[in-house]
């Protein structure tokens, strides 16, 4: 887990400043829904398993993570692809646009990792007609997006008629979930 985001000038805790938040947004827990992956386009699945809950559509279905909290095994998937340097899209909480994750293994490494931050705000000052407020970041949940080289590329098979093997690398995607508090 994560430590408390703590105050530089006075040593308390950030999220102890708030005094309220918006609608839809919780002081204790932050929600990963509507994540969907795109994996390169020769990939071919050989299994794995993800919890359902963060690729639900809706925020109210989706997966509650408590902060400070770290969510291991949100998604773990294994697929061969062609592809030196595997590029994964996806969509984290609905998002409007794809963000795009290139794992580069160049460098001789069989591991790669990539992370999406988000981020929590509260309401530290408003003012008494209520028409201003001030806002201060409190928890930074992240979504680290690994991939591992389960091996190298597999020998091309002789070409058989009925044959629908592919010549590839083995990765293994993994998704892990965490809820890291920011220092001011």
């Amino acid at each position: 887990s994560t430590p408390l985001s703590m105050d530089s000038f006075d040593g308390t805790a950030a999220i102890d400043k708030c005094i309220g938040w918006d609608i839809g947004v919780s002081p204790t827990n932050f929600t990963w829904y509507g994540i969907s992956f795109q994996l390169p386009v020769d990939a071919k699945g050989r299994g794995g398993g993800w919890n359902t809950a963060p690729a639900q559509p809706l925020k109210e279905d989706g997966y509650v993570q408590m902060f400070n909290n770290t969510a291991e095994g949100v998604a773990e998937y294994n697929f061969t692809t062609s592809a030196d340097s595997p590029a994964i899209r996806a969509r984290i909480n609905n998002g409007l646009l794809w963000d795009t994750f290139t794992f580069d293994f160049t460098d001789g490494s069989n591991y790669v990792e990539h992370q999406s931050q988000q981020s929590v705000s509260c309401i530290i000052r408003q003012s008494d007609d209520g028409t201003s407020r001030t806002y201060t970041t409190v928890v930074n949940p992240i979504l680290t997006l690994s991939l591992e080289r389960l091996s190298g590329p597999a020998p091309t098979p002789a070409p058989e008629p009925s044959s629908s093997s592919m010549a590839g690398t083995v990765f293994a995607i993994t998704a892990l979930a965490s809820s890291a508090f920011l220092l001011l």
